[in-house]
């Protein structure tokens, strides 16, 4: 994927946007306000507990690879660069396992896996 940064005369920020094949897409804005603790514990705050966050009820991870981009939602692994995308569910914890350690580059402990995957693969047997 291709990024740029472009200033946003309106707002005063720089736009970080990914080309999209035919135009751009603006990701975020990025401001130069001076960030103090209280902003991270409030945003962090926000995010975790807020009853319309998605991040307390879902796994999300992205990382970038050498071929491209690999993120995970809950079990639903997308592998997107080279010759061959990928898109498939992990159906079984060893295959959850390995894609935490393989492609994300996590090395966990088996009480925190089983907990995630108890969660985001709704109990399924390994």
């Amino acid at each position: 994927s291709m990024f740029r940064l472009r200033p946003d005369d309106v707002s005063g920020e720089l736009v970080l946007e990914r080309h999209t094949g035919d135009d751009w897409f603006a990701l975020f804005g990025i401001d130069r306000a001076i960030a103090l603790a209280p902003d991270f514990e409030g945003a962090n705050f926000i995010c975790a507990r807020w009853d319309r966050s998605p991040f307390p009820v879902m796994l999300m991870m992205n990382v970038s690879t050498r071929e491209g981009r690999a993120s995970l939602l809950n079990a639903e692994l997308k592998v997107v660069g080279g010759d061959h995308p990928v898109a498939r569910k992990l159906e079984t914890k060893p295959q959850f396992e390995q894609v935490l350690t393989e492609v994300f580059g996590l090395s966990l402990d088996g009480h925190v896996i089983d907990a995630v995957w108890k969660r985001i693969g709704r109990g399924q047997p390994s």
